[in-house]
């Protein structure tokens, strides 16, 4: 894709001495219109097939092509994403997919989604700390503080 994140997009720079976090995924939602929608999931996930529908609940799970980025998008028009590799990927891919949906359903209200609409709920990074960690003495040492 053309807008993929490169290794300084993903790479945190912390305190001179602490080791460098590399972003791995990026959680958010956007709403896709001004007002409540009412989307025809059945028609998004017809139309594109790298869709699952869930007929229990209204919501459609969408990916793209090359990415392993997901989306859920629900018949009111609020799109939850995870798998997005730095906050600009993550912009890129709530416009990537509300495209989508506006290309389906054109009649629909979907808006232009602008920087600033993304809200950015959770971020996970990894680090190399230059020693192994054993998770199970770590939870013996601590097992008030570590869930098992």
């Amino acid at each position: 894709m053309a807008n993929e994140p490169n290794e300084e997009e993903t790479t945190i720079q912390t305190a001179p001495g602490l080791p460098p976090l590399r972003l791995v995924n990026v959680c958010g939602v956007v709403r896709l219109g001004y007002r409540d929608l009412d989307l025809d999931l059945q028609a998004i996930s017809d139309k594109y097939w790298h869709t699952e529908y869930n007929t229990k609940k209204p919501y459609v799970l969408v990916g793209l092509l090359g990415a392993t980025a997901r989306a859920k998008i629900n018949a009111k028009g609020i799109l939850t994403f995870w798998g997005g590799q730095s906050e600009a990927h993550a912009v890129f891919l709530a416009k990537r997919w509300a495209r989508l949906v506006h290309k389906s359903q054109p009649w629909a209200g979907v808006r232009v989604i602008k920087p600033q609409a993304v809200r950015v709920h959770n971020m996970m990074a990894t680090c190399n700390v230059g020693f192994a960690i054993n998770l199970d003495r770590l939870q013996q040492g601590y097992p008030h503080r570590v869930r098992a």
